[in-house]
């Protein structure tokens, strides 16, 4: 299984140890792509996400198995995201998360997105919301294999 990591934005200095951290640690279940692009800048809101969205569709434009994180997502507990992903291994060898910037993903995006996924009730910075996906995919990881990780 591949997981790939599409965001918007550069990750800061505060966050960047963990993102490593647990980069490190997921390949050890699997390969892992993170792919970062650009901001739209100078821009009003909806703009900046519309522009970021086509963006992001563009990069998409072959995958099979993609999920939008947005604090409007579905919310699920940790058991039931590592059973969506054994699941989800089943019928793709790929599995992409988006993260969008600071004002969102595009109703386009989440519109064609397989899941819509809630980190929690709070809207998170990008690179915040990177760490926390990370060490929710590895925890699927561990719990997917019986491990003694989660708890």
């Amino acid at each position: 299984m591949k997981i790939k990591l599409i965001y918007i934005g550069k990750v800061g200095s505060v966050f960047a140890d963990g993102i490593t951290c647990y980069l490190d640690r997921l390949a050890h279940y699997c390969d892992v792509e993170t792919v970062s692009m650009k901001e739209a800048k100078k821009l009003p809101p909806e703009k900046t996400v519309e522009t970021e969205g086509a963006r992001i569709l563009k990069a998409l434009e072959g995958e099979h198995c993609f999920v939008a994180l947005s604090e409007d997502g579905q919310k699920m507990p940790s058991v039931e995201f590592a059973n969506w992903l054994s699941v989800s291994r089943t019928y793709t060898s790929t599995i992409t998360f988006v993260i969008g910037g600071a004002f969102g993903l595009s109703k386009e995006v989440k519109d064609k997105a397989d899941l819509v996924l809630a980190l929690s009730h709070m809207t998170f910075q990008h690179d915040l919301a990177q760490l926390v996906l990370l060490e929710q995919l590895y925890r699927a990881m561990t719990i997917m294999r019986g491990e003694n990780y989660h708890k």
